[in-house]
């Protein structure tokens, strides 16, 4: 809804309320009632002693009978449009004359137009997101999310350079941009000591974990740890550990040659 325009939205809203056919008769003659006497006030007129009452009966049988899929703001809406000539000029007010503009207004041009738009936003808000790539597919690193994780690992170099980085923040979209732009190497040597360190890591924090209530589950993940293949969960920390310290050596190799930044022009476009 917030997609169409301010006069589309109110077509669109005035539709979508009750409909004749599912609204209490009394109410809707209530209405009818008001609705023909402002129609009468606008355009200067008045109905003849006692017409009203036949007017407003009348008009809603013929809408119930020919439109009971409008609303009463639709009714409503084109009523008024009507005494202003929107639907060309018209002499005196009686029911072939709302019904007149009633029918305009629900195949006008404008209502028309605004379903349309409206049945397009909802398209569009319906069809389902496509899943979102891996970081090592071509397809994820589209210029805007080359530029996002460009930022990230800047902020996280600037950080580390600040004594002040958390391993945490590391990301995994940091390791793969820098394995893109061919700043990250991972030979077989490399990658296998990287694994070995991030097992280290992992049992160190354990063992330095004295949570009596867990000691059953930290001591069956030590024991996972000698055959980390075999379970998946744990498997996929221990690689993310390790491409955290991938990333982490390379900002040591960085701050050994004194820059301030981790990329120059171009860098990203591996």
């Amino acid at each position: 809804m917030k997609q169409l325009l301010p006069e589309e939205r109110k077509i669109i809203e005035a539709g979508l309320k009750p409909t004749l056919a599912k609204s209490y008769a009394m109410d809707v003659l209530e209405q009818l009632t008001d609705t023909v006497n402002m129609a009468f006030s606008l355009s200067g007129q008045k109905p003849d002693n006692g017409n009203e009452l036949i007017i407003v009966n009348e008009l809603y049988a013929k809408l119930m009978e020919t439109y009971p899929h409008c609303t009463m703001d639709e009714v409503r809406t084109a009523i008024r449009n009507g005494v202003f000539d929107e639907y060309g000029e018209y002499y005196g007010l009686n029911v072939k004359t709302f019904v007149m503009f009633i029918r305009s207004y629900l195949f006008s041009e404008q209502r028309k137009a605004a379903k349309a738009a409206f049945d397009a936003a909802r398209r569009k808000e319906d069809k389902p997101k496509e899943p979102t790539p891996p970081y090592w597919e071509d397809s994820y690193w589209t210029e805007e999310r080359t530029t996002q994780w460009r930022d990230i690992t800047e902020s996280c170099y600037r950080w580390y350079c600040e004594n002040s980085l958390l391993s945490g923040f590391i990301r995994e979209g940091c390791y793969w941009l820098l394995k893109r732009s061919g700043a990250i190497d991972m030979p077989y040597g490399y990658r296998t000591e990287l694994i070995l360190r991030a097992k280290q890591a992992i049992r160190a924090e354990l063992v330095r974990n004295d949570d009596k209530k867990h000691m059953s589950e930290i001591k069956e993940t030590l024991e996972q740890l000698q055959d980390v293949d075999s379970y998946p969960d744990l498997k996929r920390q221990v690689h993310y550990r390790a491409k955290r310290l991938a990333v982490l050596d390379y900002f040591a190799t960085l701050q050994k040659k004194e820059r301030t930044m981790v990329f120059t022009e171009n860098e990203t476009n591996g």
